[in-house]
């Protein structure tokens, strides 16, 4: 696959959409492939993360907490694990062979550092999603009865 057909393929993620076209070609460029079988487990819940992936092709399962989501092409896994150590809220496994790229944490920094622009419309992004999060909250409270 062409650097430019990788940047194109990332860039069907809402949230890498956001990126300039060259901070893309950095990530795209810097980031590691890795395929893996139907079966294989990426990571356990509770290890310590180390940045995120990229879906390119297949799909995997996210089991952790009681709950289970299927996640597939173009679906960024471990977003939170970009910006911050944290530990994997849940088990990944590939339900089906999955080509991931995996985005670590370090290159996020260096892709926000050089592309201010991007880091700009991120943030924003990211505020939006947090103010969205307190308006849910607000309104399942809403609904809750009184206390008294």
């Amino acid at each position: 696959m062409s650097l430019e057909s990788e940047i194109a393929q990332l860039r069907t993620n809402p949230v890498l959409a956001l990126f300039d076209h060259e901070a893309l070609r950095l990530i795209a460029f810097s980031s590691d492939t890795r395929i893996l079988r139907k079966d294989d487990v990426l990571f356990r819940e509770g290890d310590v993360s180390d940045g995120g992936y990229f879906i390119a092709s297949g799909s995997l399962e996210l089991v952790g907490s009681g709950s289970a989501e299927t996640h597939g092409p173009a679906a960024l896994i471990g977003e939170a694990a970009l910006f911050a150590e944290t530990q994997r809220p849940a088990t990944a496994t590939m339900l089906e062979p999955t080509v991931l790229r995996r985005i670590p944490r370090h290159l996020m920094r260096r892709v926000l550092a050089e592309f201010p622009d991007t880091a700009s419309r991120l943030q924003r992004h990211l505020q939006d999603q947090v103010l969205a999060i307190g308006d849910r909250l607000a309104r399942v409270n809403a609904l809750l009865p009184d206390e008294d």
